[in-house]
């Protein structure tokens, strides 16, 4: 199933669609130049199709476009980071990585 991300960011938040439903999404708030990432959903009948794999790889490529540093909260995303360390370990500080169980 083809899946298009978009970003909501009045509702800070990035959602996977498939035919145009909502089948993922990821919330995050900004704190200046650090993107906290909270909660990742799948969506009932869209579980297993990768939506919520693709929605976060993209909110994370959108944090490294933008010059934001991540807390990956949601264990789903400190899951993805820890998958992809040569593309998204940057992207959460130091100090900050054996909390979430980010470890180089």
């Amino acid at each position: 199933m083809p899946t298009t991300v978009r970003h909501d960011d009045h509702h800070q938040r990035f959602e996977a669609l498939i035919d145009g439903a909502i089948a993922a999404l990821v919330t995050y708030h900004d704190d200046g130049s650090l993107r906290s990432f909270d909660h990742t959903e799948s969506m009932g009948a869209f579980r297993g199709t990768g939506a919520a794999t693709a929605v976060v790889r993209a909110a994370l490529d959108d944090a490294a476009a933008t010059g934001h540093s991540v807390l990956p909260v949601c264990p789903f995303v400190a899951r993805r980071i820890a998958l992809e360390p040569d593309r998204y370990l940057h992207l959460v500080p130091t100090d900050q990585q054996a909390a979430f169980g980010l470890l180089p």
